[in-house]
């Protein structure tokens, strides 16, 4: 890997402008927080993207959304220790 990176996670807005954006339902608000994706209903139109207030979806080469999801895998690949993924009560 190489570049500059920047994480910026999902927060789980509780009225997402994602979800309300798309046109298909490929976005799904979970009902204890979080967004899921549904990749299978996406059309690639960018809405979601365009809709996010913070910059968390960002859409990838075939014109679909990513995300983060909360996996931790920019944890084990920050070479300085400054990123963490830990529980905190709802």
């Amino acid at each position: 890997m190489e570049g500059d990176f920047i994480v910026v996670v999902c927060r789980g807005c509780n009225d997402p402008p994602c979800v309300r954006a798309c046109p298909n339902g490929a976005l799904e608000q979970r009902p204890d927080g979080g967004i899921v994706f549904h990749e299978e209903l996406c059309i690639g139109c960018g809405k979601c993207e365009k809709s996010c207030l913070i910059g968390a979806i960002s859409l990838g080469k075939d014109g679909k959304p990513i995300k983060c999801i909360h996996c931790g895998a920019c944890v084990a690949f920050c070479p300085h220790d400054v990123l963490k993924l830990e529980e905190v009560p709802a």
